[in-house]
């Protein structure tokens, strides 16, 4: 059973906003086995106060220089078998990857600082990745004889094509926060590192204050976008739009075109009745 260790994650819930600190901050939040494992119930604890509708948002960020170095060698390189470690806390970090990237909110990720090896895929698991002056990403598996995990050959390559991808993850170098905007490994960026917390207020109150069942939607079409069949695609777009048109907050959306007024949604942070 995983179970969320104050020592690598520090949760706060803030209305319908539940932000998940990183607080490993002095070894660069390196991951370990209880990290990993405070991983999980962590993505657990996300999905199942969605669906309770307890929660709208949720964000992952970082304390320390580092929002992630990857994991932690000194960890590995102190266990009787490293390849059955990398195994167990490789796969329990897979299993939190996969349940963020379906979950039915939003997931906004804040890279304040260095984002290397496992710690990219961390980062880019985000649907919404804020950078930050000192965001930096480095795939660094190749300067240590490994190869990729935690997702990040794949979420690297679909945000910013193979041929980038193949020259940054087989050289090993480092990708400053002006190239990361540019190639879309992140957006937005906050104009200093003391205003970042705006930043992210600013990005996570847009997002409470609209439909979760739009959200919800429009994230998994988009995520199952990158392999499903065009024309299997527009099939299921129809079918959602026209679901979705059926449902109050649907015909609220709009109705406000005509009435020339913001939409309440029924289902967002601070809706009134109608």
């Amino acid at each position: 059973m995983h179970a969320v260790s104050d020592e690598r994650i520090r949760i706060r819930q803030r209305g319908a906003v539940m932000t998940a600190t990183l607080c490993r901050g002095d070894v660069g939040n390196g991951i370990d086995r209880l990290l990993a494992d405070s991983l999980v119930a962590w993505a657990d604890r996300v999905v199942a106060d969605a669906k309770a509708g307890r929660l709208r948002v949720a964000v992952l960020r970082n304390e320390g220089f580092g929002f992630c170095v990857g994991g932690d060698l000194v960890h590995f390189t102190s266990v009787a078998n490293m390849a059955a470690e990398l195994n167990y806390v490789a796969g329990s970090i897979h299993e939190a990857i996969k349940i963020l990237v379906t979950a039915p909110v939003p997931i906004v990720t804040v890279v304040d600082g260095v984002a290397a090896g496992g710690g990219v895929g961390l980062a880019l698991v985000g649907d919404i990745v804020i950078g930050s002056p000192a965001t930096k990403f480095k795939m660094a598996y190749t300067g240590v004889g490994l190869s990729p995990d935690c997702g990040g050959s794949w979420f690297l390559t679909q945000r910013v094509g193979l041929g980038r991808a193949l020259e940054m993850t087989l050289t090993n170098r480092t990708v400053g926060v002006d190239e990361a905007e540019r190639t879309g490994l992140v957006g937005p960026v906050s104009d200093s590192n003391a205003g970042i917390d705006q930043t992210v207020d600013q990005v996570t109150a847009l997002l409470a204050s609209m439909s979760r069942e739009s959200l919800a939607t429009t994230k998994r079409l988009i995520r199952s976008s990158m392999t499903t069949d065009l024309f299997a695609h527009l099939d299921v777009e129809a079918h959602n739009i026209s679901r979705l048109g059926a449902t109050p907050d649907g015909l609220e959306g709009v109705r406000v075109f005509s009435e020339k007024r913001p939409p309440v949604f029924e289902d967002s942070v601070g809706a009134e009745r109608r």
